[in-house]
């Protein structure tokens, strides 16, 4: 995993969004799996973890093209998504989509790994 994540990527989820109210379009996990590895090149891996201590599904996109990118920002967009995160493989951009910070963007620099899963 950590090769892949050492390259540009995206991580997103569709599930678990901000205001259910405000989401445009339902999609789930494995269809927009399915959408991201049609979509490009990138090497498309599920992934498991938890948000606000709820389990929720990712995905990375690992060598995303442009068109797996602008589709990854459009499911988040569309599923309304607290944040994704876009890297370079060193230099990280979360950005916000919904809730009280739409729209900013957190930047953040180098990953750490755990042998164990961290708290939420």
């Amino acid at each position: 995993m950590k090769e892949l994540i050492q390259r540009p990527h995206i991580i997103l989820s569709v599930e678990n969004p901000v205001d259910p109210g405000k989401v445009k379009r339902a999609v789930t996990h494995d269809v927009a799996l399915k959408a991201l590895e049609r979509a490009g090149k990138g090497k498309v891996v599920p992934l498991k973890g938890s948000f606000d201590n709820r389990p929720e599904r990712s995905i990375l996109i690992s060598d995303p093209d442009e068109t797996q990118t602008a589709l990854a920002r459009k499911l988040a967009a569309d599923t309304g998504q607290h944040s994704y995160i876009e890297s370079d493989g060193y230099s990280h951009k979360m950005i916000s989509g919904e809730g009280p910070h739409a729209g900013e963007v957190v930047h953040g620099k180098g990953t750490t790994f755990y042998s164990e899963q961290p708290e939420d």
